[in-house]
């Protein structure tokens, strides 16, 4: 049996991110999820001993994800898989987009 992979998704606490990663723990895989506000990641990661939530805000400055990076890096040792899912929808006409 090959090692678990490690995950560093961010955006984890909703939508595909947290599908993604309830599907990567679901194989048996290792997370590291990153969110905005880790108190509203669902418990099917935040109690789970193969996953890690870490606070993460796409706005940081480089010097606090850079920090952020080594701190992902520091829980599992390693990263294989990255999904940048963290984002925001912008929900209007081109025209309104300003």
């Amino acid at each position: 049996m090959s090692s678990p992979k490690i995950w560093l998704i961010t955006g984890a606490n909703t939508g595909l991110g947290l599908d993604l990663a309830n599907k990567a723990l679901a194989e048996g895989d290792k997370v590291i999820a990153g969110a905005r506000n880790p108190s509203s990641v669902p418990p099917s990661l935040s109690t789970n001993k193969s996953a890690k939530v870490l606070a993460y805000d796409q706005a940081w400055d480089q010097s606090r994800i850079n920090d952020f990076a080594k701190e992902a890096l520091a829980v599992f040792g390693k990263i294989d898989v990255l999904v940048n899912n963290a984002g925001y929808a912008f929900v209007g006409a081109i025209e309104e987009a300003r």
